[in-house]
């Protein structure tokens, strides 16, 4: 019999880096009709990304999954770690050119990818706040935010402003900033995603650790409607992250607004 944990070994010990490609199957664990007892990478997975990263490690981390994982080891050991869902036959080359650098990374993580050791709620507990379920209402820091991911290039903004410092619970509201890649690469688009958050919801957050990784805090006050419960008006934090249009060439700036 074949050991594949041992050639996978020998194999990086010979090269420079080691990507290591893990996740699952769709058609197996990956529909809305299975549920999955726990949410770490099965044993032979993360016994096979330890051995190779034991040997080189300057090994990169790539998961293809339906699903959120626990990679606490991987985020904790390695340099680079990257998520795909299934795409189609091009996924490959996409891959490739993300990792070889000819395209950038710009994806952002659909889902929140919990901590290993987070105690989920029960997945019949469907009471979404009390239970503690979804990026709003989880009671602890995520390994990976919703929304999450990285660039090979950095932004930077200026000139946050608000249309309206007050506004209807079902009213609207225009943020605009000016938006600059400021890293040393040439290409890399940039966008901002705005989540609105009121005020005592933005307190019991910070209370359980929850930090966005934001770019900046803009605040306004919503006046009871749709949405809201009528009584007094209520602080809300506009909380911007780096998730607009895409500013490509370094040094390149743009002014963006955007409504919600």
């Amino acid at each position: 019999m074949r050991d594949g944990t041992a050639e996978a070994r020998a194999a990086a010990e010979t090269a420079d880096v080691a990507i290591v490609a893990l996740g699952n199957h769709p058609l197996i664990d990956g529909c809305e009709t299975e549920d999955r007892s726990g949410i770490a990478l099965s044993a032979a997975q993360e016994a096979l990304l330890r051995a190779v990263a034991a040997v080189r490690p300057e090994t990169a981390l790539v998961v293809m999954s339906s699903y959120p994982y626990a990679l606490d080891w991987a985020d904790e050991h390695l340099p680079a770690v990257m998520w795909t869902s299934h795409g189609g036959q091009e996924t490959g080359t996409a891959l490739a050119a993300v990792l070889l650098g000819e395209a950038d990374p710009a994806g952002r993580l659909p889902q929140t990818w919990y901590r290993g050791d987070d105690e989920l709620p029960h997945p019949l507990d469907y009471d979404v706040i009390k239970a503690g379920w979804t990026y709003q209402y989880h009671h602890a820091a995520p390994r990976y935010a919703f929304g999450h991911g990285l660039s090979y290039t950095e932004f930077t903004h200026s000139d946050l402003r608000l249309s309206a410092a007050e506004v209807a619970g079902d009213g609207a509201l225009d943020v605009s900033l000016t938006l600059t890649n400021s890293g040393g690469r040439w290409h890399g688009p940039g966008a901002v995603r705005a989540s609105p958050r009121t005020a005592d919801r933005q307190a019991r957050h910070g209370r359980r650790g929850v930090r966005p990784s934001t770019a900046d805090v803009l605040d306004a006050c919503l006046r009871g409607g749709s949405g809201f419960r009528t009584g007094p008006p209520r602080r809300v934090f506009l909380l911007l992250e780096f998730s607009g249009p895409p500013v490509s060439v370094s040094g390149q700036s743009t002014f963006t607004t955007f409504h919600i």
